[in-house]
């Protein structure tokens, strides 16, 4: 029922109607530039960028909740080389156990999504996803199903540490043993540039960024839903949370009830809950 009253006012819901409460203090820094964050289902781990580093650059940082925020602790070094990484290329998976990114450090030609398990005894070692799913192009952003039985993601023409160009949404189903061929989700969503897919708990609600005609400003979020038939409805603007910047990375709690993204502040980035 949750999931149904979300989505009821993702549709319906206007700015007027929107509430925004900033993120725990314990996170945002006032010193620092904090977004794009991927949140395990029960909402108590949190992946997301800071650039609280002496480069300066936007950084991978984990943090879990205990009864507050803990310190946001980098990854390993492996997977937080700024330079080599897609910054809207990260994504934490249900459990909080695993983190996926996107990088070149490989020595490609483009960008691939790499995963590394958290154990008891720390980080497991970085491994690249298998084909079908990276490719010689630019393979990046994925988000899986809470099953981690499916995947979305984007492959991309052009593609840098701070941007990417001529990007689509891509799908594709674990069999057991491997990945199926991905294939490309229909033109009503794959129209404009479109970047850091996000599927949803129920796996049939997709959220999305893209540079479309009548946006509010840049990137704006966007909700598309799959019918029963396996159609995927024509996006809707999430126009409670859309402004004229940027909106690109968006995480929810596993009910869908709650949003956190990253918006401008006064003079710096910084994680807030739309509610």
């Amino acid at each position: 029922m949750k999931v149904f009253i979300f989505l009821f006012l993702i549709t319906f819901a206007s700015t007027a109607f929107s509430q925004e409460r900033p993120f725990s203090r314990d996170i945002n820094l006032s010193t620092a530039n904090i977004t794009a964050p991927s949140l395990s289902g029960d909402k108590k781990v949190l992946l997301y960028l800071s650039d609280y580093v002496d480069s300066y650059e936007p950084t991978l940082f984990i943090s879990t909740l205990d009864g507050r925020w803990t310190e946001g602790v980098r990854l390993p070094k492996d997977a937080t080389i700024s330079r080599f990484n897609y910054k809207y290329g990260h994504f934490l998976d249900f459990t909080g156990k695993t983190v996926y990114y996107t990088t070149k450090r490989g020595g490609g030609n483009g960008y691939d999504i790499w995963s590394m398990e958290r154990t008891e005894t720390g980080w497991g070692r970085p491994e690249p996803l298998r084909a079908p799913i990276n490719t010689t192009g630019n393979d990046a952003s994925p988000s899986l199903t809470p099953d981690n039985l499916e995947m979305y993601f984007i492959r991309c023409d052009k593609m840098d540490a701070y941007e990417s160009s001529g990007c689509k949404i891509y799908y594709s189903s674990y069999n057991g043993t491997a990945w199926e061929e991905p294939i490309a989700l229909p033109a009503n969503i794959n129209t404009g540039n479109v970047t850091a897919p996000r599927i949803l708990a129920d796996k049939v609600t997709l959220i999305f960024a893209a540079i479309k005609p009548g946006n509010k400003g840049g990137y704006d979020l966007y909700m598309s839903r799959k019918s029963a038939n396996g159609v995927w409805g024509d996006p809707v603007p999430m126009d409670f949370v859309n402004t004229e910047n940027d909106e690109v990375m968006i995480s929810t709690d596993f009910n869908g009830i709650l949003l956190t993204l990253g918006k401008m502040g006064n003079s710096k980035e910084q994680l807030v809950d739309a509610v």
